[in-house]
């Protein structure tokens, strides 16, 4: 008798201990299920964010094209001797790009 009632009481141990157990894994399943909603409402918070700010740089790019368009369109002879000078200040800067790499 004295051998059953210990027996039983092991039983509700044991029973006692899986529930535990199993209460903390619902909660750390609970935990992460959060952390994982969370994660999710920052990266569609940066996603939107990020394409907000590539559609800006890109207006501002065409922008910038357009400005510069339109400045050439105004004042030809300036542009001109603008973009000539561009020119042979690109060329020069590869050719001294050049003169390093073989003197290297």
């Amino acid at each position: 008798v004295k051998y059953e009632e210990e027996l039983g009481q092991a039983k509700m141990l044991m029973e006692s201990r899986e529930e535990e157990l199993c209460s903390k894994r619902v909660d750390i399943l609970f935990s992460n299920a959060a952390k994982i909603l969370k994660n999710r409402h920052l990266a569609r918070g940066w996603i939107e964010w990020s394409g907000q700010y590539q559609r800006y740089k890109r207006d501002q790019s065409k922008a910038r094209v357009f400005r510069e368009a339109q400045q050439r369109l105004a004042r030809p002879q300036l542009a001109k001797m603008f973009i000539h000078w561009r020119v042979v200040w690109s060329t020069t800067r590869q050719k001294n790009k050049e003169a390093q790499v073989m003197s290297a």
